[in-house]
């Protein structure tokens, strides 16, 4: 078993990578955005790599929007574990 104060560190530092890499990610994708809004495409195709953009749409609605009786009968329950880790 590791140390504690260890794992937590190596953890914290994982997720600041993490994080500079989600942001540099973002960056090319809007970066890909503007490429194709440029050239009317949703395709853009190399000799390597095809990036496709498609358009997702998802519907949803809020407990606030629907009758309690709906709600209710309708809303299904999921549980599941989530970490939360910050520096002291």
């Amino acid at each position: 078993m590791p140390d504690v104060e260890e794992f937590l560190h190596k953890w914290f530092e994982v997720k600041l990578h993490l994080a500079k890499l989600e942001a540099k990610c973002a960056k090319y994708k809007r970066m890909a955005e503007r490429l194709m809004d440029k050239k009317g495409k949703n395709t853009l195709i190399s000799k390597s790599y095809i990036l496709n953009r498609r358009s997702n749409t998802r519907q949803s609605v809020s407990k606030a929007n629907l009758p309690v009786e709906i709600w209710n009968r309708y809303s299904t329950r999921n549980t599941y574990n989530s970490y939360h880790l910050k520096k002291n």
